[in-house]
């Protein structure tokens, strides 16, 4: 089975710095969940060194999770991480020693895709696709004259429903008199390509953009879709999709398994029942070896 890995990389914009919205949410970091259990309960058993492997998996999965969006305002520096398990956008500032503040609560009851903030003519946005219908194709927009005053819903939510160019893929700049919005081609897969979208309304009641080009990797490279595209004043950056063998990609799946779209419709995985399967699999092999010790492994060959 193979899974897909990306690259990780920090972003600047022309306005301020963005550390996503993208970063590790490679198998590793999803796998990282069911191994942190295996090696919590190998230590219950055997020896306390399965412990400490588990908190190293533990920190996997924490840093694999965290897609955020950096802003600075009013000197200070905030961060609007990705909603899709607590449904909800919030907004954190960022303290010393690194430490997050929640100040400001965007939208409640929603699974925010990619969050991308931006301020025009004096107001706030932030774009995020719905999690909650399929992460990739229905992008709602917020707005705020103050990001940590009362956010609104834009009057047309969701603004665009569209598989090849809805899902936020770095943050917003200007070119020239133009405000573009990188966004992500997830036909026939995720991260398929970047593509650029020209807005040409915005406002708390209107909005309209249109595709005016793309980038993806040649054809032949081992490089198989780009995911995030970032513009400085002096260079751009992507990070890039490749396909790595990962022999427990069927745990992959089952783990990130949530309401999904096609062409067809919106569907739903029961994600909750997968989920408990694997935790219960995992508790199976590792009562097995309790009963039989290191030789339960023949069972499984």
């Amino acid at each position: 089975f193979r899974v897909s890995t990306w690259m990780y990389v920090f972003m600047q914009d022309l306005k301020f710095e963005s550390g996503g919205p993208a970063a590790m949410d490679s198998g590793i970091a999803v796998i990282s969940v069911p191994l942190m259990i295996l090696f919590f309960l190998l230590g219950l058993i055997f020896s306390n060194i399965f412990f400490f492997i588990s908190i190293v998996f533990i920190n996997i999965w924490l840093y694999g999770y965290l897609k955020f969006f950096i802003f600075v305002y009013k000197n200070k520096t905030y961060v609007v991480p990705e909603g899709a398990q607590s449904n909800k956008i919030v907004i954190y500032e960022l303290v010393s020693d690194n430490n997050l503040i929640a100040v400001n609560t965007v939208a409640e009851n929603f699974a925010g895709i990619d969050p991308t903030i931006i301020e025009f003519n004096g107001t706030w946005y932030i774009f995020a696709t719905d999690g909650s219908k399929g992460s990739n194709s229905y992008l709602n927009i917020f707005y705020s004259n103050n990001p940590l005053e009362k956010w609104h819903e834009h009057e047309l939510n969701p603004v665009k429903i569209d598989i090849t160019s809805a899902r936020g893929g770095g943050g917003i700049f200007k070119e020239g008199n133009s405000l573009i919005r990188p966004a992500q081609n997830c036909y026939p897969d995720y991260g398929t390509s970047i593509v650029f979208n020209k807005i040409e309304i915005l406002s708390p009641s209107e909005f309209k953009e249109s595709v005016i080009g793309s980038v993806m990797p040649p054809k032949n490279s081992h490089f198989k879709g780009i995911h995030t595209f970032s513009k400085n004043k002096d260079s751009y950056i992507v990070d890039l999709k490749t396909n790595e063998y990962f022999p427990l990609a069927r745990f992959v799946t089952l783990l990130r398994a949530r309401i999904k779209s096609n062409d067809e419709g919106v569907f739903l995985e029961n994600s909750l029942f997968k989920r408990i399967t694997v935790v219960f699999l995992i508790l199976v092999f590792v009562f097995l070896i309790y009963l039989f010790g290191w030789q339960a492994l023949s069972l499984f060959v």
